[in-house]
């Protein structure tokens, strides 16, 4: 039973991978949604999301009103779902 239920397992997988082969990703989203970053900022995202600076070593951590490095780099990784709400209130209320 176990091999019946890890060969559909398997099965699926490989449609989920075909499927995202397959499908087209768009360059860009052409709406005008507004951007909020967790972090200090915004220019600063792509290094620290590809491991290029890390958010203990942000010289602008002082911007977000943590009072030390240390807690920045805490609240920077736990403020993500804040960003994004404030992202769509903005989009759609404001």
């Amino acid at each position: 039973m176990k091999t019946l239920a890890r060969t559909r397992q398997l099965f699926s997988d490989a449609q989920y991978e075909l499927n995202a082969r397959m499908s087209q990703i768009p360059a860009g989203v052409d709406l005008p949604v507004p951007y909020f970053s967790q972090y200090a900022r915004s220019e600063d995202v792509e290094n620290i999301v590809k491991g290029k600076l890390k958010t203990i070593d942000d010289p602008n951590w002082h911007l977000t009103g943590s009072k030390s490095s240390k807690e920045y780099t805490r609240w920077a990784r736990e403020i993500c779902g804040i960003a994004v709400a404030r992202m769509v209130i903005k989009y759609f209320v404001v």
